[in-house]
């Protein structure tokens, strides 16, 4: 690899929904080199994932490609990489092993090292639980609402007093 290719990453979008969310390719090109600029990368075009499921061809060109013509990967979103942890983790390891890295736009997380692969990971698991927690991370309005008046009355405050 040479000097201006040390700066030099490839972009990595998806046809298949990402968290369950389809972004045109026009959207995560944008959110690509955006990142790109931030973080002073050479930006140079996109590859596209196959919409087949779980086909990840392309991905493997592009980490094959890291430390020969490219520094690394820059995915539109970590949640567009395979499923399966086993695979994940086999795709960081064989760029950080060329000597890249691997970026995830959306999240604006990246791996340079081998600690940080388990930072990217922690991030992914916890996410795949979110739906499954109480009103699936989010909070409804009316039951804090509720409880709010609850406790005020329980306590002889008078509720939104304040």
């Amino acid at each position: 690899m040479n000097e201006a290719s040390l700066r030099l990453v490839r972009g990595y979008v998806t046809s298949r929904p990402t968290r369950g969310n389809s972004y045109p390719h026009r959207i995560q090109n944008l959110v690509i080199r955006d990142y790109c600029d931030r973080n002073s990368f050479k930006y140079q075009l996109s590859s596209t994932e196959y919409s087949t499921p779980s086909c990840y061809m392309m991905l493997e060109d592009l980490v094959n490609e890291v430390g020969k013509t490219t520094h690394g990967v820059v995915a539109f979103s970590l949640f567009s990489l395979p499923i399966c942890q086993k695979r994940r983790l086999g795709y960081y390891k064989k760029v950080l092993e060329q000597g890249g890295v691997f970026h995830f736009a959306l999240e604006q997380l990246s791996i340079n090292t081998k600690d940080e692969i388990r930072i990217v990971e922690d991030v992914y698991i916890t996410s795949q639980y979110i739906p499954q927690t109480p009103l699936g991370g989010y909070y409804l309005k009316e039951s804090i609402n509720k409880g709010l008046e609850e406790l005020c009355n329980s306590v002889g405050v008078q509720p939104y007093s304040w």
